[in-house]
């Protein structure tokens, strides 16, 4: 698996969901973090290649050129997390970051609420996307 970040709770506690599963079926996962660099993605994806892994978990949808080719030519299961709506390279596992936040911008709305403030993190696609919806 190939995170971004450490420090967002939200990547802790989908690991621990992945490893529930891979642990139940004799898998032991294995975690790099890239930082959000893509250059540092692609080393990493390199690295855990040479292990010869059996599929590949991924929580972004933009990777360089050599990472898309590394995946094509390993051959290997790949599923992206977080993002159902973007073309993905194999399996996707996530929802709608727009229609989630325009359905929770219109109930927070349809309360009354008229003054609204979004708070977000990072800017990346999902946040970018969760923006459009607000």
């Amino acid at each position: 698996m190939l995170l971004p970040s450490l420090t967002n709770q939200v990547f802790s506690e989908v690991l621990r969901g992945i490893e529930s599963v891979t642990d139940s079926f004799g898998y032991q996962t294995m975690l790099a973090h890239y930082g959000y660099k893509p250059e540092m993605e692609e080393k990493r994806l390199e690295s855990m290649l040479s292990w010869n892994i059996d599929g590949l978990i991924l929580t972004e949808r933009t990777h360089t050129p050599r990472t898309l080719k590394m995946i094509e030519v390993a051959g290997i299961p790949v599923v992206e997390l977080m993002d159902s709506q973007s073309p993905c390279l194999d399996i996707a596992v996530g929802f709608d970051n727009f229609e989630a936040a325009r359905q929770m911008t219109a109930a927070i709305i349809n309360h009354g609420h008229r003054h609204v403030a979004y708070l977000g993190a990072r800017l990346d696609e999902r946040t970018i996307h969760q923006t459009e919806g607000v």
